[in-house]
């Protein structure tokens, strides 16, 4: 609870642009007949609430999938019997949810729209960050995977994947999205689970990083913190679950 108790210390209160043009009333208004056009050339998207709908299931849909590395992983520490198969939830999870964000991220973007290069033209960089988020899962996802079935057993390989959930939380304060009415909500929402994200990834990172031993027996800590990691990340799950615009 005290991850959720920090996030709302973060937050900080974000004021709607003004989006009201001053223009003369004896002048006609070219400005927004201008943009309209522009969107309909450049952004296929009809309105704001044609994204909503699929922003907000492409939101919950990774949510779910945390939800699963986190039950995956609280599994190892429990005191349950935890299946054989328990330890691979995470990194399975994670290539799921990046071949689903690099597909489908957003549908006004490749493949349903021609062109992978076309955010990059445009400057359109709320999907270029999906696009991000997809290569680092699946590049996390494949080293996770392979580290866990002792194809990678250097202590360095446990990096990666404390070091994604700390990146992907700092780029949750930068990411950017279409501005349009709602928008607090949803820096909000970022806000608060990039602080949980970072969160979860220094839990991690600590006993990975400057604990003496990988194992519970030359760090006792050890299983403290990875419990405190499968919280964390349950609790970033739930918020994805619970993401509204």
């Amino acid at each position: 609870m005290w991850g959720i108790v920090l996030s709302v210390l973060l937050m900080m209160p974000f004021t709607a642009p003004d989006s009201t043009a001053q223009t003369s009333p004896s002048e006609p208004d070219h400005t927004m007949s201008e943009m309209s056009v522009d969107m309909s050339t450049d952004m296929p998207m009809s309105v704001p609430m044609g994204n909503k709908v699929f922003s907000e299931f492409s939101h919950h849909l990774a949510g779910a999938f945390v939800l699963v590395m986190a039950l995956g992983e609280m599994s190892l520490v429990l005191p349950v019997t935890a299946l054989a198969w328990a330890r691979v939830l995470l990194p399975l999870s994670m290539l799921g949810a990046g071949i689903y964000l690099l597909i489908w991220s957003d549908i006004d973007a490749w493949p349903f729209v021609e062109g992978l290069y076309k955010p990059f033209l445009i400057g359109d960089w709320e999907t270029i960050q999906h696009k991000l988020y997809a290569v680092l899962l699946l590049t996390t996802g494949m080293i996770e995977l392979l580290r866990r079935r002792g194809r990678l057993e250097k202590p360095g390989w446990r990096v990666p994947l404390p070091l994604f959930s700390i990146v992907g939380g700092l780029l949750l304060f930068l990411h950017a999205h279409h501005v349009y009415a709602g928008m607090e909500v949803i820096l909000l929402h970022h806000r608060i689970m990039g602080t949980t994200a970072i969160l979860a990834g220094c839990c991690k990172l600590v006993p990975d990083v400057f604990g003496p031993s990988s194992g519970p027996a030359g760090n006792p800590g050890r299983p403290a913190w990875d419990l405190v990691w499968g919280i964390l990340l349950l609790q970033v799950g739930l918020e994805l679950m619970l993401y509204f615009e």
